[in-house]
């Protein structure tokens, strides 16, 4: 068995809401880890939110963020993500069998400090099930093809079927 899965695709093609329901069909309390969400306000995204899976949020983007850090439009707040995510993922294995990470994307790259406990978790036993952003990026692409990672494309018409076999692989 891979030791990480990990879900690619184009934007809204549904990495995220794939994440979510091999979560659930697997069972919420086998995980430790995070997701990212959109923030809209009034019908336009305005920035993204990190929350845990036990239900801890923070704001790590916005158009309006103060931050010499941005991601296209975005200001990035980095010590917010890392104040998150780094705890979580160093802990994983004391707490969890499973970790759930999403996303492995140009935002999150920016912290050198999540790329090494990303590479730490690769070289772990602990099994990871994360999205992964699917354009060229330096980081990103080593994480892609480190051994023991196995890449999966979601598309809005496998989304069900690859969240049913990735999930059967958790057990």
């Amino acid at each position: 068995m891979a030791q990480a899965h990990l879900l690619t695709g184009e934007p809204s093609a549904g990495k995220t809401t794939a994440l979510k329901g091999i979560v659930d069909r697997v069972g919420r309390d086998k995980f430790a880890g995070f997701y990212t969400e959109e923030i809209r306000v009034d019908g336009v995204r305005w920035g993204f939110r990190i929350v845990t899976l036990g239900g801890e949020s923070a704001v790590i983007a916005s158009l309006d963020m103060d931050s010499s850090l941005r991601v296209g439009k975005y200001g990035v707040d980095l010590a917010a993500f890392e104040r998150i995510a780094l705890p979580i993922m160093a802990d994983v294995s004391l707490t969890r069998r499973f970790l759930a990470i999403d996303e492995i994307g140009p935002m999150q790259l920016h912290s050198a400090r999540y790329l090494e406990s990303l590479i730490a978790i690769l070289q772990s036993e602990t099994v990871l099930l994360g999205t992964i952003v699917r354009r060229s990026h330096p980081a990103a692409d080593q994480v892609k093809l480190h051994p023991n990672v196995q890449l999966y494309t979601i598309t809005p018409n496998n989304r069900d079927s690859l969240e049913t076999e990735i999930a059967r692989s958790f057990s």
